[in-house]
């Protein structure tokens, strides 16, 4: 007797239906529908449906939850409504219940992971990834996709197979292909660390550069892979193609650098100094005078553009705020922008003033930028007395009426055809801003008290928030799992709150919105600032499959299901989510805060070490070697008094970094002293606790 075979065909989602002799009727748990919906997603479907053709309609009489997550994601736009779904035609004479049985209880499933591995071993056979997707009836991305699922670490494998890790977990382990980078990630997830999926990303790419950052759009993908390196990609998100990571950081920033090079070595031929810098180092900066450059002319087309620009959006303020009228006023504005920058740009310098002065070109955007004309100190000529005799020269006759409204009828000069008066004939202050660091301090010590200690401690405001987030961070990640804590400070905080004693500082936002991790300055550095902020990596927000239900209901009522250990850790994560900002040295201490810190008992000078781009390089040279003769010792500050700044800078932060290897040459007690050595305002009270008890 010949057994009947069952045909197979891709068939269009919206042509399946249900077949009511399906026999699966229990429903799966949501966390299930939660997996399988990323696996359709990210990987297809990888077990046919089971289907017959009724009156021509096609019913499905098994994979009824494949068919109703389907149905979920044509519903939310995901895929199509006529998404190709892989189906096994039952042949007529089977009977669809007893076929429906079989399929559900008699045959058990490969693993996924057995089947990543099984389109391995095809490849390994020789076949391309072109040719199994042939052969298995899918598409060659999906292919890809389960190629990179099977070349995760055995032990990432394994732990998928044991129930230890989700599909979701286990994709973002596939970020990488260095299987020593996701063993460590691993070992730390089984130790007490996370097993979220961005947790497992953030960790496995915090040493990476994304190619959409401004850094790696200015170095590029092409050229970055041109010049030989690494790259990484995440292939299971929607937009795979935006998330590519540069694993080697040092060799975009050689890049980077090399590019701007070009431009610095181009204007050292016309100014005294060139520097480049990624990053500006604007507490530096702004200790500098600036020259004045001499200010260009519009010409007549431009002045006639402006003035029409001007005329329309005079006329536009008269009509009703429309999306068609903010459309038309913003385009004025950057057209309007755009001819004031051409004029900006023609500026020129005095020749004479460019052999005192200097130019950085550094990073903007996903561009490169210069500040020009920077005049250190040492350089600053001498300012004249005022009663100085200036000298005299010819007076230029002046235009007739008002400039504004006669410089349309004449043309500016070429750029250079005007020869720029002499320097000398110049007032001294026509010629230089003064140091805006020194003016700013200068006018807001006596108004602003935060300012003046920020002076005393030797720190710019930049350095103060960039390192209260970084302690902040911390501090938030160890109340996440300080339930009791989490509930004093919540409850405490509402207390005070309903007795209206709202001159509380408080603490935390507890309405509750989430205070942001990093300062608004540093929104754009990407992972940069995230490596230095381990707060980053350890925080997560409250998050659990009972609150994605849609219902408010149903989602308060899944919450009140939960388990009281679940409900505490979220209440925690949630509470430790609003923490304010805080330093232990700040002018005005909130004593609630430290006390929170001194009872979370955080170790810091292990939480964080501090780095050369964010602390060492923004202290002055004198507080480098203050702190290095502290810490490191007498003899270390005499070999490094002649270093310069920039050098002894990189070499405290290599000295006091996380690789033990920068201090292998310390004796052991220096040793200790380094790693023991924490940034200014992480100790509670800043190393002085109230008297108070503090336990």
């Amino acid at each position: 007797m010949t057994t009947p075979k069952h045909r197979t065909r891709d068939i269009p989602l919206d042509r399946l239906a249900l077949s009511a002799d399906n026999v699966r009727t229990v429903p799966a748990t949501a966390e299930s529908d939660t997996e399988l919906r990323a696996s359709i997603l990210s990987l297809g479907i990888l077990e046919n449906l089971l289907v017959r053709d009724v009156d021509g309609k096609t019913e499905v009489v098994s994979g009824g939850r494949r068919l109703r997550i389907l149905h979920a994601l044509a519903a939310e736009g995901e895929i199509p409504p006529g998404y190709p779904v892989p189906c096994r035609i039952l042949h007529k004479a089977a009977k669809p219940t007893e076929a429906s049985l079989h399929e559900n209880e008699k045959r058990l499933a490969m693993h996924p992971a057995d089947q990543f591995v099984a389109y391995r071993r095809m490849r390994d056979d020789g076949l391309t990834a072109a040719e199994i997707a042939t052969r298995a009836g899918v598409t060659e991305q999906l292919v890809v996709r389960r190629l990179r699922l099977a070349n995760v670490a055995p032990e990432i494998l394994d732990a998928y197979r044991a129930g230890e890790l989700n599909l979701d977990s286990v994709m973002a382990f596939a970020i990488t292909t260095d299987h020593e980078a996701q063993k460590t990630v691993w070992t730390a997830a089984k130790n007490g660390g996370h097993t979220w999926p961005n947790h497992i990303r953030n960790r496995l790419t915090e040493g990476s550069v994304s190619a959409q950052s401004n850094l790696g759009r200015f170095v590029t993908l092409k050229k970055y892979e041109a010049a030989g390196g690494k790259v990484d990609r995440d292939l299971f998100t929607q937009h795979y193609d935006d998330h590519v990571y540069l694993a080697d950081r040092a060799l975009v920033v050689r890049l980077a650098t090399e590019a701007l090079q070009k431009t610095a070595d181009r204007l050292a031929k016309q100014w005294k100094w060139t520097a480049v810098q990624l990053d500006p180092d604007w507490d530096h900066i702004h200790t500098l005078h600036t020259l004045h450059p001499i200010p260009a002319e519009p010409t007549a087309a431009e002045v006639k553009k402006l003035e029409e620009i001007h005329a329309e959006l005079k006329a536009l303020d008269d009509k009703p705020a429309d999306r068609e009228v903010s459309q038309r006023v913003e385009r004025l504005n950057r057209d309007r922008n755009a001819i004031h920058q051409r004029i900006a740009n023609r500026q020129k310098f005095r020749p004479e003033d460019m052999k005192i002065a200097g130019c950085i070109v550094h990073l903007d955007g996903s561009g490169k930028s210069i500040i020009k004309g920077l005049v250190r100190p040492e350089d600053l000529p001498a300012k004249p007395r005022r009663n100085a005799k200036r000298k005299k020269t010819e007076a230029e006759p002046e235009p007739a009426g008002d400039t504004a409204n006669t410089a349309g009828d004449t043309a500016a000069p070429a750029e250079g055809s005007a020869a720029p008066p002499p320097a000398d004939d110049v007032p001294f202050e026509d010629r230089f801003d003064g140091p805006w660091a020194t003016t700013t301090t200068r006018q807001s010590t006596t108004t602003n008290p935060q300012t003046s200690h920020n002076k005393q401690n030797g720190l710019s405001a930049a350095v103060v928030e960039d390192l209260k987030a970084i302690r902040t961070g911390i501090v938030r990640a160890a109340l996440a799992k300080r339930f009791d804590l989490a509930f004093d400070l919540a409850a405490y905080q509402l207390v005070t709150a309903a007795r209206h004693e709202h001159h509380i500082d408080h603490t935390a936002d507890i309405r509750l919105n989430l205070t942001p991790l990093r300062p608004a300055t540093r929104n754009d550095d990407d992972t940069e600032f995230s490596a230095a902020n381990p707060g980053e990596q350890l925080y997560e927000p409250p998050r659990d499959p009972a609150l994605d239900i849609d219902d408010d209901l149903a989602r308060f009522d899944a919450f009140r299901a939960l388990p009281a250990e679940r409900k505490n850790a979220l209440f925690a994560a949630a509470v430790a989510g609003a923490l304010h900002h805080h330093l232990g040295n700040e002018y005005c201490i909130n004593d609630v805060a430290e006390r929170l810190v001194d009872l979370l008992d955080i170790d810091f000078a292990t939480a964080v070490r501090p780095t050369e781009t964010y602390f060492w390089k923004r202290l002055t040279k004198a507080q480098l070697l203050e702190i290095g003769q502290a810490v490191v010792g007498d003899d270390w500050h005499k070999t490094r008094r002649t270093y310069k700044k920039g050098e002894l800078a990189a070499d405290m932060a290599a000295i006091f970094g996380a690789d033990p290897q920068g201090r292998a040459g310390l004796d052991t007690e220096t040793r200790v002293r380094v790693e023991q050595w924490v940034m200014p305002g992480f100790i509670p009270w800043d190393g002085k606790p109230p008297d108070k008890e503090t336990k």
